[in-house]
């Protein structure tokens, strides 16, 4: 028998290479098989809570329609309040340092919005913490386990 040349042996050993390989998958796949057969994973609990039961939550309450419906009216008065602050700043841009002062007192009356921002915000982390408790009222009421099915380690 001839000597092999470099190529035949290269090809050689690529072949039994992926035939190992494939024999390797193969029993990987068998064992998953049989850890899954040994010890199965469990089956998860159906779920019992409807997303659209918790949109709903978010969209009802008279409360917080009450709650935004005082926050536009906050807004209402924060924009009066900022039209005569600047209606108390006309002529001032006539004084000595008349852009200096207009500029101090923009800022100002510009506050107003940043407060009222402030105000909003803290009012809609109030409605959002309002539904949160709601949110987790129906969860709570919806986690009981089937009397026929328990958790593993858990009591009885």
């Amino acid at each position: 028998m001839p000597p092999k040349t470099q190529d035949e042996i290269k090809a050689e050993l690529l072949a039994r290479l992926n035939a190992t390989a494939d024999v390797v998958a193969n029993l990987s796949a068998q064992l998953e098989d049989v850890e899954e057969k040994i010890a199965p994973a469990p089956a998860p609990f159906p779920e019992n809570v409807s997303v659209e039961k918790l949109f709903f939550l978010s969209r009802e309450g008279e409360a917080r329609d009450k709650l935004f419906s005082a926050l536009d009216m906050v807004n209402k008065a924060v924009q009066t309040m900022h039209k005569e602050a600047k209606n108390a700043t006309h002529g001032v841009q006539h004084l000595r340092n008349g852009k200096a002062w207009g500029h101090v007192m923009e800022k100002a009356s510009n506050l107003l919005y940043a407060n009222f921002h402030a105000v909003e915000e803290s009012m809609r982390a109030m409605a959002d913490s309002a539904h949160l408790v709601a949110t987790l009222a129906t969860f709570a009421r919806a986690d009981v386990v089937p009397e026929d099915e328990t958790l593993e380690g858990g009591a009885e």
